[in-house]
């Protein structure tokens, strides 16, 4: 059974913390998977 991303939302909510996978709080110019909001988020 093939798995994939099936929808895409963008949350525009900017002044929660972002996190990297390894706990570390980031600033808005980091690059790659962060945790926000408790959901994985692609920052780009």
């Amino acid at each position: 059974m093939p798995t994939g991303v099936k929808d895409i939302v963008r949350d525009n909510n900017s002044d929660a913390p972002a996190y990297n996978l390894m706990g570390v709080k980031v600033g808005e110019d980091y690059k790659g998977i962060v945790i926000k909001n408790g959901k994985k988020v692609i920052m780009k």
